[in-house]
């Protein structure tokens, strides 16, 4: 993190409490006096299950997850006090699909957080308590957050109406989205440097923004451990797709390097194309292409990138263009790693 940026995010946020993020008056999406409102029990949102032994629920703030399934409550632990995040799946949602279907969602989904639990890193979201499910809902409890990044740029699905009302006023600074992206450039070299894993799934759903404003990865349900043996480089086997599988098995396909579809293969440069194509959307309010997690069609487009034109980037900062010309390249040799972006003149 480069202490200039840093220092300028500090300044922008120093003079709020925990639940005023980087706002004027006019601007504070969720404030802390909404703590002082009388908390429900959580159980009347999760139903026999067992984090509603530990933790209340104050307020439905946010979304995240992919589909925007997980709803997010801000709440408390009850033996403590501290503040807190409570991310609840309710499986009433998956009620229009086949028994296999919803499986085959369900067991995704508990994959993702059990990955995301034993991760440890200040980029990657932190549990505070595991996941529990119960008939009805999955759910488990984080450190205080936001709202995730495709909240913060309009999409509102699985939020109450009077969150929606006040999400629309909200606006990112320019320099919450370098220090942003700089953040995931961090978690990103974590995951690949560090813990060999491909997340392959990063794009606005699966990054949740703290209650300080830090950028933190979540949403590990699609991600691919290193199946190489130890003391050999890392690999990862590539994942078919199957159309037999529902859409909702598969990663945001707005986001899913075009090597998926093109050529059969996978690598730590997969997760650079979509921290590009999140850049992108930082800076278009929505990605290049608009998939419809259509594989035919992501395919189609993901040909199209071959023909990228300079006027797509013309409302990318004119330090950063290059750069995302490189993440959105077909060839995934051309983009740079995590740790080479971190360092470009944009962060200084």
């Amino acid at each position: 993190m480069t202490d200039v940026l840093k220092q300028q995010f500090v300044m922008k946020s120093s003079n709020f409490n925990q639940y005023t993020l980087l706002r004027s008056p006019n601007r504070i999406w969720i404030a802390a006096s909404s703590l002082s409102v009388a908390a429900n029990t959580i159980s009347n949102v999760l139903p026999g299950n067992p984090v509603a032994r530990e933790f209340e629920v104050s307020e439905h703030i946010a979304s995240a997850g992919p589909n925007l399934c997980w709803k997010v409550y801000s709440g408390s632990k009850k033996s403590t006090k501290q503040i807190a995040s409570i991310f609840v799946f309710e499986k009433r949602q998956l009620d229009r699909y086949d028994k296999q279907d919803k499986e085959n969602i369900l067991d995704i989904t508990r994959k993702g957080i059990a990955q995301l639990t034993r991760l440890r890193h200040p980029q990657i979201l932190t549990v505070q308590h595991p996941l529990e499910e119960s008939r009805d809902c999955l759910a488990f409890a984080t450190e205080p957050v936001f709202c995730s990044l495709a909240n913060a740029l309009g999409q509102w699905d699985n939020m109450p109406q009077d969150t929606r009302n006040r999400a629309k006023e909200y606006k990112m600074f320019d320099v919450e989205i370098k220090y942003g992206l700089l953040q995931l450039c961090e978690g990103i070299d974590f995951l690949h440097e560090s813990v060999k894993l491909l997340h392959r799934n990063i794009c606005p759903e699966s990054v949740i923004i703290n209650h300080q404003g830090a950028w933190k990865i979540f949403g590990f349900d699609y991600c691919l451990l290193n199946s190489a043996p130890v003391g050999t480089p890392p690999s990862w086997d590539f994942p078919e797709y199957d159309h037999g599988l529902i859409s909702e098995c598969y990663p945001d396909l707005d986001f899913l390097a075009p090597e998926y579809a093109l050529a059969g293969t996978c690598s730590p440069a997969s997760d650079m194309y979509s921290l590009g194509m999140i850049a992108f959307s930082l800076y278009n309010s929505k990605p290049l292409f608009a998939n419809d997690r259509n594989w035919g069609l992501y395919k189609k487009n993901s040909c199209e990138l071959k023909r990228l034109r300079e006027s797509n980037l013309q409302l990318i900062p004119t330090d950063l263009k290059e750069y995302i010309k490189m993440f959105l390249n077909v060839t995934p040799e051309l983009r740079p790693d995590a740790a080479q972006f971190s360092k470009i003149p944009f962060f200084r």
